[in-house]
């Protein structure tokens, strides 16, 4: 799986000028060699492509038809879902309107029909309808009130319907070291104690049928690798990325 390979396609698709600050600083647009590498590999980012595995491995044991992508960014898995379940509808929300027209572009590019782009807060908007997936990747730890944010998703889930949520770990020592190394700004919080997320979902009325760790303290550790390398030198980073 190459997770978000279909953006290459996008003349539009853009970056942070600031890797230590993504969520606060200006983008600029990725050049054609750029976007051809993305089409080739995906999303440089191993632990992302380490989640990817594991959330479809869980959505094809599932049953949905509706599906809401809370953080979509430029829509990787919001395009990714309704390709590979054509007979779901999903929606992408963010608040970035740039990232979203990236979304828009390649949704057009592919002819998807079964695939809406928003601009929506889950921590201000409302949302009425009812969906049968949430699916809530690396985000929470950007949502200032992410307590409030879970209670509410929780409203929007059908029944039956399931969440999937991920959010960085803050259980390693190793990674604690390497803060004073390389630290990413942008987020409320650094990340969770299992434990601590645990009790937040269930406080939200949540019933939780399967908790794992995606990468453990090994991709943590080569995620900050990669955001040094990624400020160091970008080349070097898309080769060693490349054989990852």
């Amino acid at each position: 799986m190459r997770i978000g390979y279909e953006l290459g396609y996008a003349e539009n698709l853009t970056k942070p000028t600031d890797l230590r600050n993504p969520d606060h600083c200006p983008s600029k647009p990725m050049t054609q060699l750029e976007r051809l590498y993305v089409s080739t590999f995906g999303i440089p980012d191993t632990v992302k492509q380490q989640q990817a595995r594991e959330v479809f491995s869980i959505l094809d044991k599932l049953s949905f038809s509706s599906v809401l992508d809370i953080g979509c960014a430029q829509g990787h898995y919001s395009i990714r879902i309704a390709r590979k379940y054509p007979d779901s509808k999903v929606k992408g929300i963010d608040i970035s309107k740039e990232d979203l027209n990236v979304g828009r572009l390649v949704k057009r590019k592919f002819s998807l029909k079964n695939l809406a782009f928003e601009k929506r807060d889950v921590c201000v908007d409302s949302i009425n309808e009812k969906y049968d997936l949430v699916v809530l990747l690396q985000v929470i730890e950007h949502l200032r009130d992410d307590r409030a944010a879970l209670k509410e998703i929780r409203q929007i889930i059908s029944n039956k319907g399931h969440l999937i949520i991920t959010a960085p770990n803050i259980e390693s020592q190793i990674i604690d070291w390497l803060k004073s190394y390389v630290t990413v700004e942008g987020h409320f919080r650094e990340g969770y104690k299992l434990e601590e997320l645990v009790q937040m979902l269930v406080n939200a009325n949540f019933k939780i049928k399967q908790i794992r760790y995606l990468s453990g303290t090994i991709g943590q550790f080569a995620q900050k690798v990669e955001t040094y390398l990624k400020n160091q030198s970008f080349l070097s980073f898309c080769i060693i990325i490349s054989f990852s």
